[in-house]
């Protein structure tokens, strides 16, 4: 994973700051990743009951595609690195997203998995005082994804895919209400004959976490 940094390292750090304007400051400290800004894009995916999310900083990039009742195969994470406006990300099983940014407004792009199925992304940029984004937690082994979209004046809606390294898969639906005031909130695991119901707390995704 690359690290963002603003400094210059060792000696060369001490000759850049001695070369600065009187009156400006220097510091060789490390940017955090986890404290880029980030921008989230949620959308659906026209023909199917799948959405997606898009959480992205200027240097990394993570897309969930969340499958609905009868799509709980397209559910995958991809992650990658942005190149200016344009980002390349891969799946774990091989599938591939190629994603381009119209500035900080809109998202489109388009996702090929292994098997050849196809489809395009497009979205706007979510509300800041809005629940829409991208969240998840780690749970048996694989990363629970839960898309949430809103749009202005109405409630949040919620739809999420549970999964085990084993590869069962599992709706989520979310515990009402909805409090994202800590960055996270409760949802349920629907229960099937190859996974117990369960209740876990998710949380914004942040690339920094891949």
């Amino acid at each position: 994973m690359a690290f963002r940094t603003r400094f210059f390292g060792g000696l060369s750090a001490r000759i850049a700051c001695a070369l600065f304007t009187l009156g400006t400051s220097c510091s060789d400290e490390v940017i955090d990743p986890r404290e880029e800004p980030i921008d989230s894009y949620v959308g659906e995916i026209d023909g199917s009951d799948a959405v997606f999310a898009v959480t992205a900083t200027e240097l990394e990039v993570v897309l969930y595609v969340c499958g609905g009742a009868s799509s709980l195969e397209h559910s995958r994470w991809y992650q990658g690195e942005r190149s200016g406006d344009t980002a390349q990300l891969s799946a774990a099983d091989g599938s591939t997203a190629f994603l381009r940014f119209d500035g900080a407004e809109q998202v489109t792009g388009e996702v090929v998995e292994v098997d050849g199925t196809r489809f395009e992304l497009e979205a706007s940029m979510s509300a800041p005082e809005s629940a829409a984004g991208l969240y998840g937690v780690m749970d048996a082994g694989c990363r629970t994804g839960v898309v949430v979209r809103q749009s202005a004046g109405d409630e949040p809606v919620v739809q999420g895919t549970w999964c085990s390294e084993e590869g069962i898969f599992a709706q989520v639906t979310p515990i009402a209400p909805i409090d994202t005031s800590a960055d996270g909130f409760g949802v349920r695991v629907t229960g099937n004959r190859r996974a117990p119901a369960r209740q876990l707390l998710v949380q914004s995704v942040n690339p920094a976490d891949f």
